[in-house]
């Protein structure tokens, strides 16, 4: 099965393929190598494009399909959250190619962002939220009892913070026919 993204990466090319390439630090950054839940190997190939905005890296993951109907429906079914993961790490190989911020931190921040919009989330949610609008109620009416309504989307759709890693900033394109791709180990 084959999944692909990319990303646009503000550093310089050399250090960006010096932490793609090597296995150590790709295990830092690169949630498919490090994390593989089933047998049989995979390949990450990827290519670098010079803009003037930074370096576009278009990734591509193969897999070895599973055998048997049942595997290959499991392998079609699993490919979006592959493709996902695949984003993901891309945007940590950003955050440490641009900000310096290694892996595990970006990771970290993830968990505390996600946390906070979780618990958020879950006070809107409760009889809390309404107690905590409660004391302007009869200056606004009962309309605010719509706040929980508005803040709900919002916490769930609004990005995350630029130091945090994200799928959503790295669109899945499809390299052209014919490009040369740099498959690693």
């Amino acid at each position: 099965m084959r999944v692909h993204s990319g990303a646009l990466i503000r550093a310089d090319l050399a250090g960006l393929r010096e932490r793609a390439g090597d296995p150590a630090a790709r295990a830092r950054w690169d949630l498919g190598h490090t994390r593989r839940a089933r047998s049989g190997p995979d390949t990450l190939v990827l290519r670098y494009t010079s803009t003037p905005e930074g370096v576009r890296v278009t990734a591509r993951r193969e897999t070895v399909p599973r055998s048997g109907r049942a595997g290959h429906l499991l392998d079609r079914a699993l490919a979006p959250v592959r493709a996902l993961l695949l984003s993901w790490s891309l945007d940590r190989l950003r955050l440490w190619a641009e900000r310096g911020t290694p892996p595990g931190r970006a990771a970290a921040r993830w968990l505390a962002e996600a946390g906070v919009r979780v618990a958020l989330v879950a006070l809107l949610l409760t009889d809390a939220a309404y107690a905590l609008f409660e004391p302007v109620m009869p200056l606004l009416g009962y309309g605010v009892v719509l706040v929980p309504l508005v803040a709900l989307p919002l916490l769930i759709l609004l990005p995350p913070l630029p130091g945090t890693p994200s799928a959503r900033r790295a669109p899945a394109p499809r390299p052209a026919r014919g490009s040369r791709l740099r498959a690693l180990p």
